[in-house]
């Protein structure tokens, strides 16, 4: 398979899962929060900038590009027809967590650093999510989740198809591999009666 092919699916896959998810939020059956998707908006933006710093690979970091595109749609979305809360504490961390990865980067010159943080700000930020698919695993359909897991699964094989001997370029999409893939089981928990 060709790289070029591999990464017009990864991308394919990645859109459909935006577009299934926000024609969700027009029919209401999704109601993410404008607060979430904005820390979420920061997150792709600083991951995005941070993975590119890393790899130096346009290839590998394009999945992460058009992520940045696509929260930022979803966020406006999310303003229009999503509900309003304050940022919960986990929220408000990833915003901190987010500024100081800019500032470590900044500081210290190194993108992979930054890169490192933003992934454990990813953790953070789902907290209230996976909280949330806790308590109500309805409140997310399982199918956008499954086609993020399976866009980054796939992108690990753009990594792999232009590896470099830099195992750092991984960390990003094996961390969103189990973060969607952890999102995803939980929209399928069933309750207990």
């Amino acid at each position: 398979m060709t790289i070029s092919v591999l990464l017009s699916c990864v991308i394919g896959i990645d859109v459909a899962a935006f577009l299934i998810y926000n024609r969700d939020l027009f029919k209401g059956r999704s109601k993410p929060y404008r607060g979430t998707w904005g820390v979420w908006l920061l997150i792709a933006f600083l991951n995005s900038a941070s993975y590119f710093g890393t790899s130096g690979d346009f290839m590998k970091s394009f999945l992460s590009f058009e992520n940045v595109s696509a929260c930022a749609v979803t966020f406006t979305f999310a303003c229009i027809h999503g509900g309003r809360r304050p940022l919960d504490r986990e929220e408000k961390y990833s915003v901190v967590i987010g500024v100081c990865a800019g500032i470590v980067w900044w500081l210290f010159r190194n993108a992979f650093y930054a890169n490192a943080i933003m992934q454990l700000n990813t953790v953070v930020s789902c907290i209230p999510l996976w909280i949330g698919l806790w308590h109500d695993s309805k409140s997310q359909r399982p199918l956008p989740w499954a086609l993020w897991s399976i866009s980054y699964a796939l992108n690990i094989g753009v990594v792999m198809l232009r590896w470099n001997d830099q195992w750092e370029d991984l960390l990003y999409p094996i961390c969103y591999v189990f973060f969607h893939v952890g999102t995803y089981v939980l929209t399928l928990r069933k309750h207990s009666s």
